[in-house]
């Protein structure tokens, strides 16, 4: 009678660990998922993207500051899913680097007097750097936009002389 007694306590409080064991891990599943969701909606930001049209020195120009906005938006998902599963980390660190390349990148190319060649270069440099980076990262998250044979180029900071 005392087994039967104590076999009957036991067996909520085991069906309780259980249930509770079994509810962490499904939350840590759901973080993994939201996570996983907000890494592809980063790299979805360019599965989307649709640069202005135009060749010209005032569309490159759009181009640099569409791409800085891009990656400022990529940056900010991508912290979300770091912050929630550190597996994102690098994910979040190259859509970052991108993002401040870009915007040494556009700040130089509308004439910011407080930049030199050497910064721009430099950030030309970094978003070259990340870009390899943002697309294998990109290629865990989102395999079916991405692959790391055929990276996206990155601007070139060349100076182009006009014939005269």
């Amino acid at each position: 009678m005392r087994l039967r007694m104590s076999a009957l306590l036991l067996l909520p409080l085991g069906l309780s660990a259980a249930v509770g064991c079994s509810s962490g891990s499904d939350g840590a599943a759901a973080d993994d998922i939201a996570a996983a969701a907000h890494a592809k909606a980063a790299c979805d930001v360019f599965v989307n993207f649709k640069p202005p049209p135009g060749s010209g020195a005032d569309s490159q120009i759009d181009y640099a500051k569409a791409t800085y906005g891009a990656f400022l938006k990529a940056a900010d998902l991508a912290s979300q899913a770091a912050a929630v599963d550190p597996r994102w980390k690098a994910l979040e660190s190259a859509a970052e680097r991108e993002a401040a390349g870009f915007e040494i990148i556009v700040k130089g190319a509308e004439g910011s007097t407080q930049l030199d060649t050497a910064r721009v270069n430099n950030a030309v440099t970094e978003t070259k750097a990340a870009r390899p980076l943002f697309i294998a990262e990109c290629t865990k998250a989102d395999p079916k936009h991405f692959t790391t044979a055929s990276p996206s180029p990155s601007p070139t900071a060349k100076a182009t002389k006009q014939k005269r």
